[in-house]
């Protein structure tokens, strides 16, 4: 088995785990598989996303909501696999998923809003269309 599709298997384990027993802990550990996931592959779209709804549940105090809307996960790192993921799928001729569509264009409203760049911020309006 490639080095990537292991480490995005044994992600996608941790990241259940975490899902059913809400544990923040293996959420990390998820992220951190994915991360070598992506390392092995760069364009790998999906462990991109994965990366970042990881460390975005791991940051949570609502991981256990069903869209918690709090998070101390670093929001550019978080957009910035979010961005990564949207290009590479488009890039395979995939369509994203509106979740994911949704929370990269919201992160890049907040973004936007943080660093006063109206492009950002019509970026993410667009997206979230």
């Amino acid at each position: 088995m490639p080095v990537a599709a292991r480490h995005y298997a044994r992600g996608m384990g941790l990241y259940q785990s975490a899902m059913d027993s809400d544990d923040g802990e293996d959420y990390g550990k998820a992220a951190k598989q994915f991360e070598c996931a992506v390392a092995a592959r760069p364009n790998f779209a999906v462990a991109n996303a994965f990366v970042s709804n990881a460390k975005y549940f791991e940051g949570s105090s609502q991981s256990s909501e069903d869209f918690p809307s709090l998070s101390n996960a670093p929001l550019f790192t978080v957009a910035d696999r979010e961005g990564r993921a949207v290009s590479g799928l488009q890039r395979e001729g995939l369509r994203p998923s509106p979740e994911l569509l949704v929370s990269y264009g919201w992160d890049l409203i907040e973004i936007g809003l943080l660093k006063r760049d109206r492009k950002s911020i019509a970026r993410g309006v667009q997206l979230n269309r």
